[in-house]
């Protein structure tokens, strides 16, 4: 869809950054360079939100959005937690050429949640749709900041130079404190180890990670232990969204 074809749709009238509607000035904020648009409209309590790497132009509100991610996020932890708390939510949209995401951090839960999901256009129908895209923990969460959360089950594993990363492996795949607890180890280079960890470990990444640190036989061979962090998308990120989280 043509950029200015699709900024009709849903902000238009634009004269540098603002319209005028019955004399009232309609602020616009635009984001990543113009690669979006977006206005609230108290009067719906929503966002209308232009992405033109995404050709996509639509109308969100806090209640749109939870509706929809609440009972997808409820069913993505069941499979992990017995049961899960309450937490309030804060939702950034973020735009970048490459698409925008909705990020919500849901801190206030057994662990830090990050929670990814975008509108979307079913190929059949045409039809903008919100859709989960992923649930990851946050376990760096910086309140205020936007969340973008971390691999689930996996751990990166940074060796001091000199040091014999085979050997660590070694260790790591053998020794009674890690059993059931790591399931794969591969390496990248001379310096880091990607450790998988076991499913009972999901979203419990940090458990790992102390258990590792705390390992004395190890301690002249680490450097770090760290989270594998999402992909960082450069962009733009603005915050449109304080809401709640029920838990189950």
């Amino acid at each position: 869809m043509n950029r200015f074809i699709l900024a009709s749709l849903v902000l238009t009238p634009f004269i540098a950054g603002e319209v005028c509607r019955a004399d009232q000035p309609l602020e616009v904020t635009s984001l990543d360079l113009g690669g979006c648009w977006i206005h609230y409209e108290p009067l719906v309590s929503s966002w209308k939100i232009a992405s033109f790497s995404d050709s996509a132009a639509f109308y969100m509100g806090a209640t749109d959005l939870q509706q929809t991610l609440n009972p997808l996020i409820s069913t993505e932890l069941r499979g992990v937690f017995p049961s899960f708390p309450a937490s309030a939510t804060e939702t950034y949209f973020q735009c970048s050429g490459g698409g925008h995401f909705f990020w919500t951090s849901i801190p206030g839960g057994t662990v830090p949640l990050c929670a990814w999901s975008k509108m979307q256009r079913n190929p059949d129908t045409g039809q903008l749709a919100l859709t989960l895209q992923g649930l990851y923990p946050d376990h760096d969460y910086r309140a205020g900041s936007p969340c973008q959360g971390e691999s689930r089950k996996t751990l990166l594993i940074f060796i001091n130079s000199g040091r014999d990363i085979e050997a660590v492996v070694g260790y790591l795949g053998t020794a009674k404190r890690y059993a059931g607890v790591l399931v794969g180890l591969r390496t990248i280079g001379s310096s880091i180890i990607v450790a998988t960890l076991d499913d009972s470990y999901d979203f419990q990444e940090n458990v790992v990670k102390a258990l590792i640190e705390a390992d004395k036989a190890l301690a002249d061979d680490l450097s770090l232990v760290d989270y594998d962090g999402r992909v960082s998308i450069v962009g733009e990120a603005y915050r449109v969204f304080a809401g709640s989280y029920p838990g189950y």
